[in-house]
This record gives structure tokens, sequence and C-alpha cells, in this order.
């Protein structure tokens, strides 16, 4: 084994548990460095992150009209107002009923799901399309991927900045703005002697964790704003002049526009 736990360092530092002896620090490199990869192709993929913000929206809907929205499942009549009420349910039961359950809106998300019919992007977040791309913005706009709430409101703005005729026709559950959360990695996961005679120390000083990170954050992150996609032009411009006179974040239409193959 390349990197091997040393029963015998444990001993001497009682205090930290995972203790590495490095014979060859390159592959461990490798471990962290494809972690950080998965991000950008899987993690935080637009399909995935699209659909996180289609689920979210319907189990917000369905806890807010639980009056609405309940399922009769085994006898027992689940309205899914407290959390361990989905325990009562499978996947195949909530998604998969030919009928569907719940209100007009529940029934329509749930057919998308079955058929896997995802919204569209209609706006790109990220360093290559934003022109104000700094570190004041960027964290100002990550932000919100910590407070569900502020997310939920600024969904709202954007849903209230449609034009009339759009907005009475577009659910307000169906403008999402998706705003992943930067990757963590924590430095402090394992320690490392170099030899079993040399001093104890955090694989941060051996791979740069924080500084790829924080280059992932800068480069690749991107956020997303998602809509049927009849409504992708109108959501589009709703959420450009949103982040523009919200937040100060100037996007150029154009660009999002390639990203997005709007």
């Amino acid at each position: 084994m390349l990197i091997e736990i040393i029963s015998e360092s444990r001993s001497r530092c009682p205090g930290i548990r995972n203790l590495l002896v490095l014979r060859n620090y390159v592959p461990l490199e490798q471990i962290l460095f494809s972690k950080m990869t998965l991000f950008g192709s899987v993690y935080h993929h637009p399909k995935v992150k699209c659909l996180d913000s289609m689920l979210r929206s319907l189990i917000r809907h369905v806890a807010e009209n639980s009056d609405q929205c309940c399922l009769t499942i085994r006898g027992k009549r689940v309205s899914f107002c407290e959390p361990t009420e989905y325990l009562y349910a499978t996947d195949e039961e909530f998604f998969n009923q030919v009928e569907g359950f719940g209100d007009e809106f529940v029934k329509k998300m749930l057919a998308r799901f079955r058929r896997r019919d995802l919204f569209v992007r209609c706006l790109e977040i990220s360093r290559r399309t934003v022109e104000n791309w700094d570190d004041y913005h960027r964290k100002g706009l990550m932000d919100l991927s910590a407070d569900p709430e502020r997310l939920h409101n600024a969904e709202q703005s954007i849903h209230l900045r449609l034009k009339g005729d759009v907005r009475g026709r577009c659910n307000l559950g169906e403008v999402l703005l998706s705003i992943p959360a930067p990757p963590k990695i924590k430095s402090d996961f394992a320690y490392i002697q170099s030899t079993p005679q040399s001093p104890v120390e955090s694989v941060e000083e051996f791979f740069p964790v924080e500084q790829w990170t924080e280059a992932y954050a800068h480069n690749k992150w991107k956020g997303f704003v998602y809509g049927p996609r009849e409504y992708a032009t109108a959501i589009r411009d709703s959420a450009v002049s949103f982040l523009r006179d919200e937040m100060s974040i100037r996007v150029d239409v154009a660009k999002s526009n390639r990203a997005c193959h709007m």
C-alpha cells in the first residue's frame, strides 16, 4: 500500500485518528484532485441541479398545500405536513402513480419526472457570462446556497418581474434559481507523516486543498435559472433584471444564450 495507517504512530499521537504515513503522495493528490473535478462533471452538472431544483419546488409546494396534496397509502392518509410522513411513501408511490396526486401543479411536476421532461436552462451565471465576476458579487450570490428562504424569495422576485400574461400562465414553482454551494473538502480530515520520524503535518501542507476549492469557485462554478421551455426567454429577461437591480450582477445575455443553447 502506498499509504498505510500506522498503529504505532497513532499510539504516539492518541488525539489524532487519521494519521497516515506517506510513502508516495502522488496517488493521494490524484484522489483529491479527482474529487474536485467531480463537482463540475457530476455534482454540479446542469441536469443534476435542474432535478434538484424541481424536486425542491415540488416538495415546498406539497408542504405548503398539505390540505390539497394528501395521499392515501395502504389505508393511511398522508398529508406530508411533517417530515416523518415522507417515510410512509416509497419513491414508486410518490412519483409513479398513474393519476398522480395533489393539485394540478403537483400532477404536472410528477408527470415531468416520470417522462424525464426537465426544465430548460434560461440563464447561466458564471465567470464567462457575468461581466463583474469579482469576489464581492460572487460571494454575495453564493451565500444564497446556505439560505433556502432567501433563495425562494429571489425566485419569487424573478417571477413577479415576468410580464402579466406570462406570469398568469407560469406557476411560481416553475421559476427556479439554482445556486450550488461551493465545494467543501476539509483539509483537517487527515494528518500526514512523511516518515515515521517526521513531525505530524496537516494534509494542507502537502496539497493546496483550500486553493483548489477557491479556484473552482472562481473559474468553474455555475449557477442557473431554469423554467419551462415555452417561457424561457421571458424568465431569462426577468432574471437578468433581478440580478442587475437587486444584486448588482451584470449578465452578458449573448454569452449566456450560447452557454444555455438558447
